[in-house]
């Protein structure tokens, strides 16, 4: 196959599979809102979820390489990047809603673009669980939260002018919020048995049981993702900008123009 068709095969793969993989993250986290049986995501197969999770990332990256989308200091950055939000991790590990790593997703994300920023995100997110013990059945739903804060920063329609650090920190304070109910919702059915204003009702259609979910929220985590949103948005606000300008001339080709005499 001619390099340049090959090139163009691996262009269409990237989303193809960016959206594969968040067709499996949909269907793990959304399993109580399309089904009507109270069996959820065993712990047995959080391995087989974080394995696919982990794959897809690496595969967004090597196909993007072979279309030519990534270049090496795109590939290096993502490394630096992937450490960077692990890091940010350990740092608020534990703590009341302090969690600077998502603020590192969302620029990484705007500032390289929605594969770089899905897979900086999840591939961070597992990173992170290797250095503080945090594997279990929740770490696959924490790395499609992850990549899909990344993915979303990167495709937000904002133009680079006065008010993109501004609405990017917005972004950032909303996608906190909304990590915070994602994760409710793959241990949700099981968590509140016995509460009917919250609990999960199999059957129940899906309005009433994403009220539920919303109440439950409010109760057990909100007084956590209000500290995640307010962190997140003044992080993105102070480093925003010098990360994205530096980022951005890392990873801008060189261009050499020949002197006029």
């Amino acid at each position: 196959m001619p390099s340049s068709l090959l090139a163009k095969v691996n262009l269409a793969i990237t989303p193809a599979l960016l959206f594969l993989g968040s067709l499996v993250g949909v269907i793990a986290f959304g399993w109580p809102l399309i089904v009507t049986n109270a069996s959820g995501i065993s712990a047995s197969l959080a391995p087989v979820l974080t394995a696919v999770i982990i794959s897809i990332a690496l595969l967004v990256v090597l196909t993007a390489i072979s279309a030519g989308s990534l270049n090496s200091k795109s590939i290096a950055l993502l490394g630096l990047l992937s450490a960077l939000i692990a890091a940010a991790r350990v740092i608020g590990a534990h703590a009341f809603g302090v969690e600077p790593m998502w603020a590192f997703i969302v620029i990484a994300g705007r500032a390289l673009g929605p594969v770089i920023g899905f897979s900086a995100g999840s591939l961070g997110m597992a990173s992170s669980a290797l250095i503080t013990g945090g594997i279990g059945p929740w770490l696959p739903f924490q790395m499609f939260a992850a990549g899909w804060v990344g993915l979303f920063a990167g495709l937000i329609p904002i133009s680079k002018n006065k008010f993109e650090i501004p609405l990017l920190a917005t972004y950032g304070a909303i996608s906190a919020v909304a990590v915070g109910l994602l994760l409710n919702l793959w241990f949700w059915p099981t968590a509140a048995v016995g509460d009917l204003a919250i609990a999960f009702v199999p059957g129940e259609s899906i309005g009433t049981n994403l009220v539920k979910l919303v109440s439950f929220s409010v109760v057990t985590s909100l007084s956590f993702d209000i500290p995640r949103a307010v962190i997140t948005f003044m992080i993105v606000l102070v480093v925003a900008r010098p990360m994205l300008r530096t980022l951005r001339r890392i990873t801008r080709p060189a261009q050499f123009v020949a002197e006029v005499k």
